[in-house]
C-alpha cells in the first residue's frame, strides 16, 4: 500500500490534468452529439498512429502479440455492441449520434494501463520489460485502438448507408 501511495504522490500534476481532460472529453459522448463525418476519423487515426509507433518500439514479441490480440478484442467488442445503431441521422455530412457509455470506459482503461505501465517502468525498468507487464498493458492499448478505429469505421459506414438512401454523399463538402 505504501508503494501505491508513493507512486500516486510522485505522479506529476499534468498527468492528472490530462486524465481529467480525457474523462471530460469522453463523457461528452454520453449525450447526443452532432459531428462531421471527417471528424469521426481524427481520434481513431491518432490512436492508430500512436499504437503503430508503440508496436515498432516494443521490446518483446509478447507485447506486440498482446497488442494485436487486444485490437482483435476491440473489433469483437464493436461487433457485439453494434455502436453504429447510435447513428440516427445525417444531414449535410453531419452525423447525429446518440449517447453511449463505452467511450468513457475505454478511455479510463487506456489511461489505467498506460499509467500502470509507466509507474512500473519508473520503479523497476527491467520488470516493466517482462511479458508479465507487457502483455496486459499492450492488450489494453490494442483493445482501445481496435475499438476506437472499428467503432468510427462502423459510424462512417452507417452514415454513408443512411446518406445513400437519401441521394449520395460527398466527404469534401460541408
Amino acid at each position: 500500500m505504501e508503494i501505491l501511495h508513493s507512486a500516486l504522490a510522485a505522479t506529476p500534476f499534468y498527468v492528472w490534468v490530462l486524465f481529467v481532460i480525457l474523462v471530460l472529453a469522453a463523457s461528452t459522448r454520453l449525450d447526443r452529439r452532432e459531428r462531421h463525418i471527417r471528424a469521426l476519423l481524427i481520434v481513431p487515426l491518432a490512436f492508430l498512429a500512436i499504437a503503430i509507433q508503440r508496436a515498432v518500439t516494443l521490446d518483446t514479441s509478447a507485447g506486440a502479440a498482446a497488442m494485436a490480440a487486444g485490437a482483435a478484442a476491440g473489433f469483437t467488442l464493436v461487433l457485439a455492441l453494434r455502436p453504429e445503431r447510435k447513428v440516427v441521422a445525417i444531414d449535410n455530412n453531419r452525423v447525429t449520434i446518440d449517447g453511449e457509455w463505452y467511450s468513457l470506459l475505454v478511455v479510463v482503461f487506456l489511461f489505467a494501463a498506460l499509467y500502470a505501465g509507466n509507474v512500473i517502468a519508473a520503479v523497476d525498468p527491467a520488470f516493466a520489460r517482462t511479458a508479465m507487464v507487457q502483455i496486459p498493458v499492450n492488450f489494453v492499448i490494442g483493445m482501445a485502438v481496435g475499438f476506437s478505429v472499428c467503432r468510427s469505421a462502423a459510424y462512417v459506414v452507417r452514415a454513408l448507408s443512411l446518406r445513400c438512401h437519401e441521394g449520395g454523399i460527398t466527404l469534401g463538402e460541408d
